[in-house]
């Protein structure tokens, strides 16, 4: 009975894991903006990526729409909406998990180099899933969950133009996932504990820049060790003759990421970026992730 229904019990650490976004990836390179001070403007961008695990599949993707204000040359200051949907498939079923997010984030320059983003986010997810086999069965369900992450770095340049950087990086993700319950057609009761996660990553970005001229650009090299201290979570199951199934799943590991991208002003008010990258030796491994956006100053 449970064997055909294990898709009601996978879940994992899949939402705190997409919530890990740095802020080249988000906004590209905010010091090449043609205005720095005292202007507005609005953001778009696409995120979308394949991960696996243990019986499970999903692919997804992710849009944003943002709007931000800098009063002075140091600071940012937004906010942006998020849907995202994906479709994972089980070794005995598949679904549909369509999110809807909002958050708000502020971002400082400082001396020598530094920099400093917050983003707090707050959202939805409700989940369609299917299982196969000699039980078939169904059920949905929303799940609310919440994010906050702390990124600080520092940018520092190399060469007689100052055209090469290093660029180490330090952040925090701190994630909730809430409990919830339901049950399925065929009268399973699924009751999920919540989730708490706290990711930690340390990082290092090898690039080149152009900051003058009509056309600032840079691109990139980036690698990234991070380390789950969270990410524990009780699945307890009850079929309708009265079987019962109580699951534990712990999802603290540390696994690598790496990648590349860049960023491309196009003139005074619009600016590109792009982010590719991956992950290894991790339980819920990122095969492959996409990010790419655009913003129009004025």
């Amino acid at each position: 009975m449970f064997r055909t229904g294990q898709a009601f019990h996978i879940k994992g650490n899949i939402n705190n894991r997409r919530s890990v976004d740095t802020l080249r990836q988000r906004r590209g390179n905010l010091r090449q903006r043609g205005k720095t001070d005292d202007d507005s403007g609005i953001w778009v961008r696409s995120r979308g990526g394949q991960m696996e695990g243990d019986g499970w599949d999903s692919r997804y993707n992710i849009f944003q729409l943002g709007y931000e204000y800098s009063d002075t040359a140091g600071s940012v200051y937004g906010f942006f909406g998020e849907r995202g949907i994906a479709s994972p498939d089980y070794e005995t079923g598949s679904g549909k998990e369509h999110t809807l997010a909002g958050g708000i984030y502020g971002t400082w320059y400082g001396d020598h180099g530094r920099y400093t983003d917050i983003v707090a986010k707050i959202g939805r997810d409700d989940t369609t899933i299917n299982t196969y086999g000699p039980y078939p069965d169904k059920a949905n369900y929303r799940t609310g969950e919440q994010s906050l992450s702390i990124e600080h770095g520092r940018t520092l340049y190399r060469g007689k133009d100052r055209s090469f950087f290093i660029e180490p990086q330090v952040q925090l993700v701190l994630g909730h996932l809430n409990d919830t319950s339901y049950s399925t057609e065929r009268g399973t009761h699924v009751e999920r504990d919540s989730l708490n996660s706290a990711i930690g990553r340390l990082g290092i970005v090898l690039g080149k820049t152009k900051d003058n001229g009509e056309h600032p650009y840079d691109c990139y090299l980036k690698a990234s060790v991070l380390h789950e201290f969270g990410g524990s979570q009780d699945i307890h199951l009850r079929a309708a003759n009265g079987e019962t199934l109580d699951t534990h799943y712990d999802y603290g590991e540390t696994w690598v990421e790496v990648g590349l991208g860049g960023t491309y002003r196009f003139n005074t008010n619009t600016m590109a970026y792009m982010d590719v990258e991956r992950s290894y030796s991790s339980k819920l491994t990122e095969k492959w992730q996409i990010n790419a956006g655009i913003s129009w100053q004025f």
